[in-house]
């Protein structure tokens, strides 16, 4: 059975924690220890060496029990960063039921409710003695820096052939199969200087160039 007092304590102690892209050590040390305390084999891939970063992907593997103990095993997936400001968080309760943060920061449910979700799920679970199958976890870094963490993967890591990312919103129940990207540029464009009454033809437009791409 889900504890939901349990669920929203967790929740705080881990929006307490400082954890932008690339920045991830201390959440990913907690979030490793917590995997372990449920029985999870836990490793930490190298992800945090190739994309700058102090802490790589976690890739936990929880045996299946009972009497699905043979099925194939199901991937849930989740991220450790948060985008910023995420320094200094202060996360607390509302008296309204709401959790919300102090300060001028964000909150960090974006997707530490995921993570907490995975994590109360699997507890729930082993308490109830609730028979489940193979269970992989992946803990991803640096998601909201063009999902760096998750293209560090090694795929041939992973044993699970389906696989639930918790990383959207809606209502209990959807479920998002495909969702668009997203890719920002920075751009210099440089115009050239003429006279505007002796050779205006030799002249560029930057504002002209700039607003050709962009309507293109």
């Amino acid at each position: 059975m889900i504890d939901t007092n349990r669920l929203v304590e967790r929740f705080l102690a881990l929006a307490a924690i400082d954890a932008p892209s690339r920045e991830e050590r201390v959440m990913a040390d907690r979030l490793a220890g917590d995997l372990r305390d449920l029985g999870f084999q836990v490793e930490e891939d190298d992800a945090g060496t190739r994309i700058g970063g102090n802490a790589g992907n976690l890739l936990a593997f929880l045996p299946g029990t009972g009497d699905r103990a043979q099925e194939p095993p199901r991937l849930f997936m989740a991220h450790m960063d948060t985008v910023e400001p995420a320094r200094g968080k202060q996360p607390f309760l509302r008296e309204d039921g709401v959790l919300a943060a102090s300060g001028d920061t964000i909150l960090g449910g974006d997707d530490l409710a995921g993570v907490c979700a995975i994590l109360e799920a699997v507890r729930s679970l082993r308490e109830d003695g609730t028979s489940h199958p193979p269970l992989e976890v992946i803990l991803t870094v640096a998601e909201e820096k063009q999902l760096l963490g998750a293209k560090a993967l090694d795929m041939e890591r992973i044993r699970s052939r389906e696989a639930y990312v918790l990383d959207t919103g809606g209502a209990p129940g959807n479920v998002t199969v495909r969702a668009p990207g997203h890719r920002g540029l920075r751009v210099e464009i440089r115009g050239r200087a003429a006279h505007a009454g002796m050779a205006p033809e030799k002249g560029v437009s930057a504002i002209g160039v700039a607003a050709r791409a962009i309507a293109g």
